[in-house]
């Protein structure tokens, strides 16, 4: 009996020490946040104003973290390193900060012609710490025509997940999206864009006509090949 109380406070005290040991974000947590980003560098379209046969867009850097947005979704927004920009608080176990550099692996986007597939990886570096994006489809929300007296506006849209975190604090996995927005005040003009990165995903794709008519056409004919079989049978 005493060999086996022995034996339980010696497996205790290896458990208390390996917890001990244990980093601070051991329990992990679900990423929740929206951050704006600054782009400002010369940005152009492949029409080079912003027409309805505008087909391409491209950015030029540096971008950056311009904003947060807190709460979102109703919760802190756990990005946040320090109060300010949008902050109302540090929110462990945030460490980004307004400023911090945004790297984009894809610079040039589809404009128009429904749902593209991509393969655009972010990254926001803040010090030694970073966390990644990946973004896998990608859509035209608004595309309005610039004139010599009106502005033309295109926006995009794009949904993936957030991919990685080298400080271990946060669980992967989940929705994200992120949004360009595009402004160009007159055919003649200079395009600015900015834009911003949530997660979860705050925006949801909505198939166009074309697409729920072949939708439509699928089940039908599924619905003839059920009702053949059941004639044969």
């Amino acid at each position: 009996m005493r060999r086996t109380r022995l034996t339980a406070i010696g497996v205790a005290a290896i458990l208390m020490g390996a917890l001990a040991v244990q980093p601070a974000h051991a329990v992990l947590v679900t990423p929740n946040g929206s951050e704006s980003m600054t782009i400002s560098g010369v940005n152009t379209v492949n029409t080079g104003s912003i027409t309805a046969a505008t087909t391409s867009l491209t950015l030029s850097g540096p971008i950056a973290v311009g904003s947060f947005l807190d709460p979102y979704l109703g919760n802190p927004n756990n990005f946040c390193a320090a109060a300010g920009g949008g902050c109302t608080a540090a929110h462990a176990p945030g460490f980004l900060h307004l400023g911090d550099a945004i790297a984009l692996s894809l610079l040039t986007f589809p404009v128009g012609g429904g749902l593209h597939a991509i393969a655009e990886h972010v990254t926001i570096t803040d010090g030694a710490s970073v966390v990644d994006f990946d973004f896998t489809s990608e859509f035209t929300t608004v595309l309005t025509p610039s004139t010599t007296t009106t502005p033309g506006t295109i926006t995009i849209a794009l949904l993936g997940h957030f991919t990685s975190d080298n400080t271990g604090n946060y669980i992967l996995g989940g929705t994200a999206d992120m949004s360009i927005t595009c402004t160009q005040a007159t055919s003649t003009g200079a395009i600015g864009c900015g834009g911003s990165i949530e997660t979860p995903a705050n925006i949801v794709f909505t198939p166009e006509p074309a697409s729920l008519v072949l939708l439509g056409l699928g089940l039908a004919s599924l619905g003839l090949v059920q009702i053949r079989r059941r004639k044969a049978e």
